[in-house]
């Protein structure tokens, strides 16, 4: 981020607006409580945070994992995909969002994202479908919505399956369904920067029992004695050799930070809604909607874009300015630079674990083949884009302040321009 220490600016007290998670101490020693009962007890924790989120949700079922890394890990082998099949992904995101498809044996064909939403462009996911694809993984990228409607229509027609990772979209919705319940599977992270903050957890819904089944064969070994798949039943001892089972102090705090959970999301989006309407009072930005029917949330970063005038030529000197003035902005659109598929893991095979691929001597080669042309992704960090904080655990006061600052310098440069 990028804010001038030196500034002349009333100072702002940044630290504490972004402090978060934010849980009281009778929250975390309710949480705690747990490990003073029985095993079994502290299993039915488990049980408990699974059932009440599966209900604020609206999805039949939900499964508790250790991080949203390994529910999205489940997620993958409980599709039952053939090895080696395609399944169409953002390269813009988070790692934990791909490398599981890779450990599942799946193959990631990255595709481009709307300059909008940043989330996976509908047109790259039609253009990119080959006989090989068999689902298409949607990221809801810092809790905007992507146009899932046209991804729906598109899974529908050419019988794919549907993905969601909503670990950074927990509670937006699109058409009155919460993200991750549209597709035929969906993942959480409860990490401690997430909305829902446990320390580390992960969440997975589906309303389909045998999708539920086999995810449980992942980390749950043994509750699959009640499965009608008999070849299930028989691994209640063993599993797949996972353990990938929330801690019960975990989930016992997500269990009693889920019922303010609406109303936090409703205050922050509150704070970044005034934002939002004072950035779109000013003539060189343009901020970006929600899709039809779509309600978003803020996480972390809010993208606006900027619409340079010659007094202040691009959003480098933009950025400079800001900082001066002691207003707090990223200095980088994203934290995922130029997508997924620039990473090393991708350009060299020999980091690759030996279950990845070992059959397809030239996977490298294809899949960068099948990323090539990801121009908005990979143009991203030079656009014109400008990238204000959510702040998370801000006042009211202090959201008037950010705001007041904001004004008094965007008021300046519109009347002298750029100082450097």
């Amino acid at each position: 981020m990028v804010a001038d220490r030196n500034s002349i600016a009333p100072r702002l007290d940044y630290e504490e607006a972004l402090r978060w998670p934010v849980l009281s101490e009778a929250e975390v020693s309710a949480a705690a409580r747990i490990m003073t009962t029985s095993a079994k007890q502290q299993l039915s924790a488990q049980r408990a945070l699974e059932e009440d989120f599966a209900a604020w949700i609206g999805a039949r079922f939900a499964l508790s994992f250790s991080n949203g890394t390994s529910a999205l890990y489940a997620a993958m082998y409980a599709l039952g995909l053939p090895r080696n099949s395609e399944v169409l992904t953002p390269s813009l995101t988070h790692w934990a969002s791909v490398l599981p498809l890779c450990w599942n044996g799946l193959v990631p064909v990255f595709c481009d994202i709307d300059p909008e939403t940043l989330c996976i462009d509908p047109r790259e996911v039609e253009r990119k479908i080959s006989r090989e694809t068999r689902a298409i993984l949607v990221v809801h990228l810092f809790g905007q919505v992507a146009n899932m409607e046209a991804i729906i229509d598109i899974a529908r027609r050419r019988g794919l399956l549907i993905i969601e990772d909503a670990s950074q979209g927990l509670g937006a919705r699109h058409s009155d369904r919460c993200l991750g319940t549209l597709g035929a599977i969906g993942c959480f992270s409860l990490q401690s920067s997430k909305y829902l903050p446990v320390g580390e957890g992960g969440l997975l819904v589906t309303n389909d029992r045998a999708l539920r089944d086999r995810a449980l064969a992942v980390g749950h070994y043994d509750r699959l004695s009640g499965s009608n798949d008999n070849c299930l039943a028989a691994l209640a001892r063993t599993g797949l050799g996972f353990k990938f089972r929330i801690h019960p102090i975990a989930a016992e705090l997500g269990r009693l930070s889920l019922p303010g959970l609406r109303a936090r999301i409703e205050r922050i989006n509150a704070h970044t809604e005034e934002l939002v309407a004072m950035l779109r009072s000013y003539r060189f930005f343009n901020v970006p909607g929600t899709i039809k029917d779509g309600y978003r949330i803020f996480w972390t970063r809010l993208h606006v874009r900027y619409l340079p005038f010659p007094g202040c030529p691009s959003r480098v000197h933009l950025i400079s300015e800001l900082g001066r003035a002691g207003v707090l902005v990223f200095d980088k659109a994203t934290p995922y630079g130029q997508g997924l598929h620039r990473e090393p893991i991708f350009h060299d095979a020999h980091l690759w674990p030996s279950p990845w691929f070992v059959d397809c001597p030239n996977m490298r080669e294809h899949i960068l083949e099948r990323a090539s042309s990801l121009h908005v992704t990979e143009g991203l960090e030079q656009s014109e884009i400008v990238t204000f904080p959510v702040f998370p655990n801000a006042s009211n006061g202090f959201v008037r302040q950010y705001i007041d600052l904001l004004v008094s310098t965007l008021d300046r440069l519109a009347e002298t321009g750029c100082t450097g």
